[in-house]
Parts: structure tokens; C-alpha cells; sequence
């Protein structure tokens, strides 16, 4: 495990592969998984499985998805680590503003 936060909000436990790369992790005790293939990525949140939330399998309580490279080629899944990093990272501190955002309006 990789403790990447530095809050220990979020600790990393696998980043690595090609094609697709991949990263699975937990955030606030909740699972994320990320995914980069072809031309596109994804971070997933999940209550209890994040790579089958990915799918459809299981609701997500958290999603984003964005383009990488160029359209229709697969640059996405040789992504560099800390290109993915970043990426995550990004991802994980907007899931934390919304979640905190939800407390605030209902105190």
C-alpha cells in the first residue's frame, strides 16, 4: 500500500500495467479503481466494488471519465504513471469537495 494523500485521506495500493493501466485504492473507507484504455480514462468510486461499478454492475457513487490522446488511437493505455497519478489525484480531491459540499448543506 502506498499512502499518496497528505491527509491519509486516500492511499494508492496498485498503479501500474498497460493496456489498460490500472489503479485501485480506497478513499474515505470507500474503493476507487481507475482505468485507462484507448483513447479515454475513467476513475470510479464504489460503496463496496469499484471495478464492478465501473461496469455497471453496482451503482457509483462517484465518476469521471475523460479523453486522453488522440481521438481513436490508444495513447490512454500506455499512459505514463505519473500522468495517471495526477489524473487520480485530481479525481479523488473533487470526489472529497462534493462529499464535503453534501455535509455542509445538510448541517
Amino acid at each position: 500500500m502506498i499512502v499518496v494523500s497528505d491527509d491519509s485521506a486516500w492511499t494508492l495500493d496498485y498503479l501500474g500495467g498497460y493496456a489498460p493501466v490500472q489503479a485501485f485504492g480506497e478513499i474515505m473507507g470507500k474503493q476507487f479503481y481507475f482505468r485507462a484504455r484507448f483513447d479515454h480514462w475513467c476513475l470510479t468510486i464504489a460503496e463496496h466494488d469499484a471495478v464492478n461499478a465501473s461496469c455497471g454492475f453496482e451503482p457509483a457513487l462517484f465518476e469521471r471519465t475523460e479523453a486522453y490522446g488522440e481521438p481513436g488511437e490508444f495513447e490512454a493505455s500506455y499512459m505514463d504513471a505519473g500522468d495517471a497519478l495526477q489524473f487520480i489525484q485530481q479525481s479523488l480531491v473533487s470526489y472529497q469537495a462534493s462529499c464535503n459540499k453534501l455535509v455542509a448543506v445538510g448541517q
